[in-house]
């Protein structure tokens, strides 16, 4: 959960969906989207590289499964 809400959810996903909050200027938030769009990608990757063969985050639902669900149709915590 503590990566998920400081690496991912502050990383990647600012930059995807919050550009505002890492720029005043407009012209750059096309760019830093780009960029958060790689990125979650790669986390994306790991993730599904690291789910057991059940599908849940650790040995059964957790509240983790649900924020990677959220997370990966996109839903803003």
């Amino acid at each position: 959960m503590n990566w998920l809400s400081s690496g991912v959810h502050a990383g990647p996903v600012t930059q995807c969906w919050n550009t505002n909050r890492l720029t005043d200027n407009p012209d750059h938030h096309s760019s830093i989207q780009e960029k958060g769009h790689v990125r979650l990608r790669d986390v994306y990757q790991l993730i599904e590289s690291k789910l057991p063969e059940a599908g849940y985050a650790i040995e059964s639902f957790s509240a983790v499964d649900p924020c990677l669900l959220g997370l990966s149709i996109g839903i803003q915590f």
